[in-house]
């Protein structure tokens, strides 16, 4: 069977500074912002596997105990959206 996908998009939710929030489910527990932020210890450092001009991606485990990866993505670049849902089409 297919992977569910969905990309929550609108009003997203804010964090720090001006990054903006999107939630992935694939065949996954849904995990809200809140349960993001307490995994991530409210984006530490320590859980950072990547990072570049773009965006930072975080390293933990779901609620599930599987590991996912976070994509924080920064709005100061406004394609930065796009190149992400291509990113999902390729991995699909």
């Amino acid at each position: 069977s297919k992977q569910q996908k969905q990309v929550l998009k609108g009003s997203p939710k804010q964090s720090e500074g001006s990054t903006k929030l999107v939630i992935l489910h694939m065949d996954m527990a849904i995990h809200t912002f809140d349960d993001i932020m307490r995994v991530t210890e409210n984006l530490s450092e320590k859980y950072i596997i990547g990072y570049g001009a773009s965006s930072t991606v975080y390293k933990c485990t779901s609620k599930s105990s599987r590991p996912i990866a976070i994509k924080r993505i920064y709005n100061q670049h406004p394609h930065n959206l796009r190149e992400f849902e291509t990113e999902l089409e390729t991995i699909g």
